[in-house]
């Protein structure tokens, strides 16, 4: 299918009816009107498994994302379940589905320099060998994660995360624990318990020999998980709903409770708790009444749902990987976030808070609700451009100017009126991502219009105009009745 792309954007200053437009090639060019070919899975050159290249490196959507080269390659602590149809392997993962119910996996990963804790079943973990190693749940480039029978609580299965013995993820997870046994300090004086917080629960954390583990409860498939397994189409409202209610609940704890941004809020870092405690349940389950559900594209046609969809058994959702947080009082560093869910004070150096997680939140939401990723882009000047096409506007002279000497040296340039501006843009392949992206509202099917609206507050460019967490749990979206299927 071919389509039009026009929607009030060329490449010259200017203002044309539906819509402001950009010089992208910087120079006051303007460009005669194009034809592209729709793809709907464009953005699957950052997604999946698949290789390919962006600008000279490999580029697969996990190795793309984080903000240190190879940062937690699989998740952490929680049980990659999936159905005998569908392959539910997280990113970069060198381990399939048949590999993590080996008792027995190969102590070193796919990179030869990672080397992880040996192990077999039926070995135990702790001073006391309070843990039997039962089953490997997945590998990580900071360690190896065993699920273990808990021999002090009714051989309950816990997921132990045993760290490399390498003193810089040691010393991260060190940073990990104490942060998650502060948080449920604090959980204990409220009376709270971490389904109400949503947020992962730490059991304890030892020693065994050279390693240090830490012992967190089993969960499920993560978010990313879940839009993977059904071809990047995103989820139901009711879904989205449950999804956004989670976020907030714990963040509204992390922020107004501790101070505490989590600083790197992705799909990958929300799981799905398990609807029942077998070992081998499975974090969906089929769902193919009333579908299709048809979502309106950019240009006005339809793109229909296939009948087979997996659906989350537990609609019940944590928050996971707090070992980048930081509170309000101690150092912040320059860049936070994985890449497509950083916020615009951080890329421009204004300085970060709290509600630079809502900026991730609304990113979430609006993957979880496409399929897609927001803002397919691993370059910060194409990411601010970006930015002004999703929301529909640019940013003004005045929050430019704040920014630090590196963005102004690289991303922003005064014009000819002394108002600062966004470079322009000269490669055609940043100008193409650019023109894939659309405005907020134009990715939502008619009678969602709330969602969008609560993302855009999300999506707040100013920090101090930001929706917070306490705020979004009220907004009219939160509240709205959702068919089942819709």
């Amino acid at each position: 299918m071919r389509y039009y792309r026009d929607a009030g954007y060329t490449h010259g200053y200017g203002y044309r009816g539906d819509g402001y437009y950009r010089d992208y090639y910087g120079d006051g060019r303007s460009s005669a009107k194009t034809y592209h070919t729709w793809s709907r899975h464009r953005s699957y050159k950052w997604r999946g498994s698949r290789s390919r290249s962006h600008n000279g490196t490999r580029s697969t959507r996990w190795s793309s994302r984080g903000y240190d080269d190879g940062y937690s390659k699989n998740k952490h602590y929680y049980d990659p379940q999936s159905t005998k149809s569908y392959s539910t392997t997280s990113r970069g993962s060198s381990s399939s589905r048949s590999a993590s119910t080996s008792d027995h996996p190969p102590a070193k990963s796919k990179d030869d320099d990672i080397v992880h804790f040996d192990w077999k079943r039926g070995d135990r973990l702790g001073s006391s060998g309070r843990y039997i190693c039962m089953k490997h749940l997945g590998d990580g480039t900071f360690g190896r994660v065993i699920g273990c029978e808990d021999t002090h609580h009714n051989n309950q299965l816990v997921a132990v995360k045993v760290i490399r013995d390498v003193q810089r993820y040691r010393e991260s997870a060190e940073i990990e624990a104490e942060i998650l046994q502060r948080l449920n300090r604090r959980m204990d004086k409220l009376g709270l318990t971490h389904a109400e917080t949503h947020i992962v629960r730490l059991y304890e954390t030892f020693h065994h020999r050279q390693y240090y583990c830490l012992a967190f409860e089993v969960l499920g498939c993560s978010l990313y998980d879940l839009i993977k397994a059904n071809n990047y189409r995103g989820l139901f409202m009711t879904d989205v709903q449950a999804l956004a209610r989670a976020l907030f609940k714990a963040l509204r704890f992390c922020h107004d409770e501790l101070r505490l941004t989590h600083t790197d809020l992705k799909p990958e870092n929300v799981l799905y708790m398990q609807a029942t405690t077998k070992h081998d349940d499975s974090c969906y389950e089929l769902d193919t009444a009333d579908l299709p559900r048809r979502l309106r594209g950019c240009d006005g046609h339809s793109r229909s749902r296939s009948k087979l969809y997996l659906r989350p058994k537990c609609d019940k959702m944590k928050v996971i990987d707090f070992g980048n947080g930081t509170f309000r009082d101690d150092h912040h560093s320059s860049i936070v976030n994985t890449r497509q869910y950083r916020s615009p004070e951080v890329i421009l150096g204004h300085g970060w808070s709290e509600v630079s997680d809502m900026w991730s939140v609304g990113c979430i939401l609006m993957e979880a609700y496409s399929g897609e990723l927001l803002f397919p882009t691993h370059d910060n000047l194409e990411h601010l451009h970006m930015m002004e096409r999703v929301l529909d506007r640019r940013f003004t002279s005045h929050y430019l100017g704040r920014s630090n000497s590196e963005a102004k040296a690289k991303l922003i340039t005064l014009d000819r009126y002394s108002q600062w501006t966004l470079h322009g843009i000269h490669d055609r392949k940043h100008l193409e991502n650019i023109e894939d992206c659309r405005p907020l509202r134009r990715m939502v099917a008619p009678g969602h219009e709330l969602l969008a609206d609560l993302v855009e507050r999300c999506l707040e460019v100013d920090p101090s105009r930001r929706i917070t967490a306490a705020e979004a749990l009220n907004h009219e979206f939160m509240y709205t009745d959702f068919t089942y299927n819709e």
